[in-house]
């Protein structure tokens, strides 16, 4: 489904930005096999367990939890190495929106089947709250926009 595709392609994007970003070689084998090991589960979870009436919940936590902690990776390095100001860097608006957004919205994500089958009046409600999360993230993410350096 268009959902499957959309996780992927966010994830990769993501991913491959943070990682560009990692400098520290642990980090960079860490982050390289979480998401090889990402792509191989959702792989294995289209081909094998896709059902179109029902959200893909441990996918996305497992995306989650990979981008946040890649986040936390590259905001720890930038701390350590920036000499310029953060707000003039690009990835540290990146990384920070990515924070909030994931961190905000996992628990909706992993939880999307349960409140959807309790009504749609539940789902509404979480899903406002997720609508206003992204929001926030891709108005985090234009500032970066202004920035000098990635």
């Amino acid at each position: 489904t268009l959902s499957d595709v959309h996780q992927i392609i966010e994830f990769g994007c993501l991913s491959y930005l943070f990682y560009m970003k990692i400098t520290e070689k642990y980090f960079r084998q860490t982050a390289t096999t979480a998401v090889v090991f990402y792509v191989i589960f959702w792989t294995y979870n289209v081909f094998y367990y896709n059902d179109p009436d029902r959200f893909s919940e441990l996918i996305s936590m497992v995306a989650s939890i990979i981008l946040i902690l890649m986040s936390v990776a590259v905001l720890t390095m930038l701390f350590q190495t920036t000499t310029t100001a953060l707000t003039d860097n690009a990835i540290f608006w990146i990384a920070g929106g990515t924070i909030i957004y994931y961190s905000g919205t996992i628990s909706i994500f992993t939880m999307s089947n349960t409140i959807l089958a309790m009504g749609m009046k539940y789902f509404d409600l979480l899903w406002h709250f997720n609508w206003t999360l992204g929001i926030i993230t891709n108005i985090i993410f234009a500032r970066s926009f202004k920035c000098r350096t990635l």
